[in-house]
């Protein structure tokens, strides 16, 4: 089964560039849940899994794919063509 939420736009916190981006949550034969978050835009996409994190235990942003991290199975960025990146997280 899938929920695709598409064409959400979100400006960067950073840069302000506009990001379009879509999900995708899907329950897998194995019934485990796998949540796809696709971006497209030209910031660059997310830093090396050891930076992931605030920059400081006091910054207001940077712990998304911490946290997403930490509560996921298995967590993969992917970056399938220029300008796009995909964070898929597997929960079970």
């Amino acid at each position: 089964m899938n929920h695709p939420l598409e064409g959400q736009t979100k400006p960067c916190t950073q840069c302000g560039e506009i990001a379009v981006y879509s999900v995708r949550v899907a329950i897998e034969s194995d019934e485990s849940v796998s949540i796809a978050l696709t971006s497209h835009g030209s910031n660059g996409g997310p830093p090396p899994r050891a930076l992931w994190g605030p920059s400081s235990v006091l910054a207001e942003t940077g712990r998304g794919l911490l946290v997403v991290d930490q509560l996921s199975e298995n967590v993969r960025v992917q970056r399938p063509s220029p300008g796009e990146i995909v964070v898929t997280a597997t929960l079970r």
